[in-house]
């Protein structure tokens, strides 16, 4: 089916199932693309199964004679338990930020030679770079990308009514000239941003369409699922509450689909994974080795007699049977 079938089809719910089913890729999984990332949400963190607490006795069990009754009874012994050294790697997030920093740390430079009826364009182009703070957008974008599998970047248009923007369309009225009204803005869909992305890709290859389902919240705390499909044209809009319910469409103006999509079929760290697991548990081990080992134990037997010698050569002198 083409995206203009499923799109001319009176029923919503089946829109969107048709919309959904025509990514050819797998979505990533990003509750553990997250869980890899975000050092706190690590198995050596989280996971008290495979990682248990440590049980302690504090102190043991004793035998105490009453001395009213003469009867024994046992007092048992005190234990607590505590957390081992649960030690997390950020190695996932430093591989991911030095390879951002190879790919995108260096801002594009524009090398070219405009002649004048160039130059207002190339002028007008620095200010969208400058205004959207492309070089640190830039970054978002290649980290979301090695981290999550998949990143889109969606550019629309908003009317500028900030302050300073309607005092220069002012003055330039005066003088005759006119100031644009609108300015482009873009926005970072990923997984990580609460964002499921379905990419529509024709038989040549071509991506005809990208679809957006995300949840947000109204005044009352009600959570509402929203899904949004943008083509060369259109940008669509439903919302879930009891049943889809077409939240209208418009022309989006562009001569081309305004999206960005990016996709890789694994994440970038994927094949370091068990590495990382195996480090952190040992290092963590470690840890807990040197916690409860560094200072030696000594077992003392029989009765401290005396003590003698200076600060290298001290003795404790020990008599009675058995005494070690």
């Amino acid at each position: 089916m083409t995206i203009e079938e499923i799109l001319a089809m009176p029923e919503v719910e089946r829109k969107i199932y048709y919309l959904k089913k025509g990514r050819k890729t797998e979505q990533p999984n990003a509750h553990a693309l997250y869980n890899d990332w975000n050092p706190n949400k690590h198995e050596i963190v989280i996971d008290e199964e495979k990682y248990p607490k440590i049980k302690i006795t504090t102190q043991p069990e004793k035998r105490i004679t009453d001395p009213t009754t003469r009867k024994e009874y046992v007092e048992p012994a005190v234990r607590k338990e505590v957390d081992p050294n649960r030690i997390a790697l950020p190695i996932e997030q430093d591989i991911v930020n030095i390879q951002t920093a190879f790919t995108v740390g260096t801002e594009p430079v524009l090398d070219c030679q405009p002649d004048q009826s160039e130059e207002s364009l190339l002028s007008t182009l620095k200010q969208v770079f400058k205004k959207n703070k492309l070089k640190y957008q830039n970054k978002k974008v290649v980290r979301a990308w090695l981290a999550e599998q998949e990143v889109a970047e969606y550019w629309y248009v908003v009317k500028d009514d900030g302050f300073w923007a309607k005092l220069k369309r002012k003055i330039s009225g005066i003088f005759g000239k006119s100031k644009p009204e609108y300015r482009l803005k873009s926005a970072i869909w990923s997984p990580f941003r609460g964002d499921k992305l379905y990419p529509f890709f024709n038989d040549q290859g071509d991506l005809v369409a990208l679809s957006r389902e995300y949840k947000k919240k109204d005044l009352n705390d009600v959570e509402i699922t929203c899904f949004m499909t943008i083509t060369k044209d259109m940008v669509y809009q439903w919302e879930l509450t009891s049943n889809w319910t077409d939240k209208g469409s418009f022309a989006h103006g562009f001569k081309k689909m305004p999206v960005i999509y990016m996709y890789r079929p694994e994440a970038y760290c994927e094949k370091i994974k068990s590495l990382r697991v195996r480090l952190e548990k040992l290092l963590s081990n470690y840890a807990d080795c040197i916690d409860y080992h560094f200072f030696p134990i000594l077992m003392l037997f029989g009765n401290v007699e005396n003590f003698s010698g200076e600060f290298k050569n001290r003795v404790v002198e020990l008599t009675g049977q058995g005494a070690n």
